[in-house]
């Protein structure tokens, strides 16, 4: 376990007795690239967890999408690319409240039902660009038309899911996915001298 700003250091060592070593925001956007790719790699192996590169976050607003009609929360640091949805996010929690993943798809087909009206569960919709919220009202329908103000069963959730490597702060201790450490920086080192990548090994 190393941090950010040591996974840098390394791969500038890597280079040997170059005259001229490569600028630090260099190497930390190659090492970002091969951290994404790494991670999708071995994320198309369903054995391979992806669980210690994951960052908590707490705290992260519960926001309603007027144009939308939905309650939405933003991830707070850029996603690593290209993994399914189901790798990413480890716990969605809010106050002793249930919440469950859905599809999009599900929803629709379910926003009629009575049982709608007993169904005290929170779900939740994985997007690229924000995570969505469905029966979040604390309220029921005919309160709100009522003319009741409505409000969200929870305002902040908590979050852990997999983030890219130019988001951690150098100080930050930084996982490579299952010890492919070395990979990760020659892959980088290989970006840096623009060498052909051949093949990736599969995790």
């Amino acid at each position: 376990m190393a941090t950010k700003a040591y996974h840098i250091d390394s791969v500038r060592n890597m280079q040997g007795d170059k005259k001229y070593k490569t600028p630090a925001q260099d190497i930390e956007a190659a090492l970002n690239d091969a951290y994404n790719q790494i991670a999708y790699d071995s994320s198309l192996n369903k054995r391979v967890k992806l669980d210690l590169c994951k960052k908590r976050f707490t705290g992260i607003d519960v926001t309603w999408d007027s144009a939308g009609g939905v309650y939405y929360s933003n991830y707070p640091k850029a996603i690593v690319p290209n993994i399914s949805m189901d790798m990413i996010v480890n716990t969605l929690r809010g106050q002793d409240l249930r919440l469950m993943p859905t599809t999009e798809k599900t929803i629709r087909l379910t926003a009629n039902l009575p049982v709608n009206n007993l169904d005290t569960t929170i779900y939740f919709v994985i997007k690229r660009e924000r995570i969505e919220f469905y029966n979040m009202e604390s309220l029921s329908d005919a309160e709100i038309e009522n003319g009741s103000s409505p409000t969200p069963k929870l305002s902040t959730i908590r979050l852990d899911y997999a983030i890219q490597f130019k988001e951690f702060e150098l100080t930050d201790e930084v996982y490579f996915p299952m010890g492919r450490d070395y990979e990760v920086k020659q892959l980088a080192l290989d970006y840096l001298n623009k060498e052909p990548i051949i093949e990736l090994r599969n995790g």
